[in-house]
């Protein structure tokens, strides 16, 4: 039993979190270094998103190709504007990619055909705000120490069980 519950407690932990930092008015020196950081653009007007592929920006105006977000992509095109989510990063499920996204939304109905749309021009006065996706450092390292702290703590109280009561047994 004390086995079986150590793993079922060793299941829960080691995920990985991310958060969101809410940008209300995104300055050109904080959108050319998401450009040079090669963050994951992606750009939502009204109901639709599209990923911004070969991001530029010149006097302001962001420009670049929008495309179509693969069904992969879509997983985390919104979050829990607070606290942490999870997303998980292993042999089966490599979502790590999801700390790399700058999301974009655009004043309502901004750009025309948006949904068709290949090549856009963007002032950044047109950016309603930006979620920048991040790893939730604390609560990801959490995640990963829980887990042995209380297996420690269960062997430490099994052992503990064990050494009174074969004590009580010899009296």
């Amino acid at each position: 039993m004390f086995f079986v519950l150590s793993c079922m407690v060793s299941l829960q932990g080691c995920m990985q979190y991310y958060k969101v930092k809410k940008v209300s008015n995104v300055s050109a020196q904080e959108m050319e270094k998401f450009i040079a950081q090669k963050k994951f653009i992606i750009v939502h007007q009204d109901s639709v998103f599209r990923h911004l592929s070969n991001a530029r920006m010149t006097d302001g105006v962001l420009s670049g190709e929008l495309v179509n977000l693969t069904e992969n992509q879509l997983k985390f095109k919104s979050t829990r504007p607070k606290g942490a989510t999870r997303y998980r990063n292993n042999k089966t499920h490599r979502e790590k990619y999801v700390t790399n996204e700058v999301h974009l939304y655009l004043q309502k109905s901004f750009i025309q055909d948006f949904g068709s749309a290949k090549q856009v021009m963007i002032p950044l006065s047109a950016i309603a705000y930006t979620d920048v996706y991040l790893i939730a450092e604390g609560r990801s390292t959490i995640s990963w120490l829980a887990p042995f702290v209380i297996g420690a703590g269960v062997v430490v109280i099994v052992s503990l069980i064990i050494v009174v009561s074969a004590l009580g047994g010899m009296m």
